[in-house]
């Protein structure tokens, strides 16, 4: 259970954190800057390459101005 439905899950939220990006033209530079977090963490969440973008999920939400609640269940 651990694999295939937590990859699935982790890439419908980060689908649903990008999507409100665009819409909300905000850049990928303001994100790790508001989380203070390394220039390349957007890209390597982007890529697959990390999932820790859950853990940020509530300072993630507050920076698009959404519900914790919308990016993880839609």
């Amino acid at each position: 259970m651990h694999n295939k439905d937590n990859t699935r899950e982790a890439e419908e939220i980060f689908d649903r954190i990008f999507s409100e990006m665009e819409r909300q033209g905000k850049r990928y530079a303001e994100l790790t800057e508001f989380l203070n977090l390394p220039r390349g963490t957007f890209s390597s969440w982007k890529a697959g390459r990390s999932r820790n973008f859950c853990e940020h999920i509530g300072a993630i939400a507050e920076f698009l101005g959404v519900s914790a609640e919308y990016l993880i269940t839609g």
